[in-house]
């Protein structure tokens, strides 16, 4: 499985997220149908990244979605008076039950050592530009949780930037006459990664 299925099947628990948070007016049998989707997707995520990983990057991975289903969903069931009931799927994969927290310790790893793979940031990158707050969620301003978003959305700025330059070097280099038109397409590849990043978000959560 390619980093961007990884991350598609990564969206797609958000976007189902965000779906079941619109409906009105929920109740068990809504969430069970929401919980079992998202659970095959967490399945299909956790099988392919096993194979080509660590345990511990794997949950690296993995936990943070779950962190971000169970708070947004927690935030709902608390608005609606336990008009449902709902079983932490943190607690049902990892037996803990302190996600608010342990993301951000999970976080403090993927920063002491960049050499994760870059779903794992992608993934800490999408949940904390889909609302997920943790422990600041009182505070979101917090100069703390402000740092852990800029610090990775600047790691994967810098993972783009070394991809383009794979791409230069696996390419012979141009007459000098084409100096000018080499550079200019690499502008425009750099400039199309993030947009192709945000683009696929988009097309997630439009349908």
């Amino acid at each position: 499985m390619s980093e961007l299925t990884e991350i598609e099947i990564a969206l797609n628990i958000i976007k189902e997220t965000d779906e079941v948070l619109d409906t009105k007016e929920l109740d068990n049998e809504k969430i069970a149908f929401f919980r079992e989707q998202v659970r095959k997707n967490v399945f299909f995520l956790q099988e392919e990244l096993s194979e080509q990983y660590s345990e511990a990057v794997t949950k690296y991975a993995i936990f943070p979605l779950l962190a971000y289903v169970d708070e947004k969903i927690m935030f709902r069931y608390e608005q609606e008076g336990n008009s449902f009931n709902w079983n932490l799927l943190q607690q049902e994969y990892y037996d803990r039950k302190d996600g608010g927290e342990y993301v951000f310790d999970i976080i403090d790893s993927l920063l002491s050592d960049t050499i994760y793979p870059q779903v794992c940031y992608k993934i800490i990158f999408f949940i904390l530009n889909s609302d997920f707050s943790g422990k600041y969620y009182s505070n979101i301003y917090d100069s703390d949780f402000l740092s852990y978003k800029k610090q990775i959305n600047k790691i994967i700025s810098e993972n783009n930037s070394r991809s383009l330059n794979i791409i230069d070097a696996t390419k012979p280099s141009p007459p000098s006459r084409d100096i000018k038109t080499a550079s200019y397409k690499k502008y425009l590849i750099g400039a199309a990664i993030p947009i192709v990043l945000f683009g696929i978000s988009v097309f997630v959560f439009s349908f």
